[in-house]
C-alpha cells in the first residue's frame, strides 16, 4: 500500500513541476470566466470586479499551461475587529 502512495506522490510532484502558477491579470479575465462557466454554471454572466486585483486582502492565483488558464484559486483575508 505504501508503494501506491509513493507512486501518487511522484506523479503529483512531476505534475506540480510543470505547472506555472502566477497572480491573476486583467488579461486573464475572459479565460477565468469561461473556466467558471464550463465548470459551475452556464448562466454565469457577471464581470470580475476590477478592484479585486488591487485589494490587499484578496489574492487570486491561476495555473497556466501553454497560455491557457487551467485552474483558479482565491484567498480572502478577513480582518476581525477585536473589542
Amino acid at each position: 500500500m505504501i508503494q501506491n502512495y509513493d507512486l501518487i506522490w511522484n506523479n503529483l510532484s512531476v505534475f506540480a513541476f510543470f505547472m506555472k502558477i502566477r497572480e491573476l491579470k486583467i488579461s486573464d479575465y475572459s479565460q477565468v470566466i469561461e473556466l467558471w462557466t464550463k465548470s459551475f454554471s452556464n448562466k454565469f454572466d457577471n464581470k470580475i470586479n476590477t478592484h479585486h486585483l488591487s485589494d490587499p486582502s484578496s489574492f487570486t492565483l491561476v495555473s497556466v499551461d501553454n497560455n491557457t488558464i487551467t485552474a483558479v484559486a482565491s484567498l480572502y483575508i478577513i480582518k476581525k475587529k477585536i473589542k
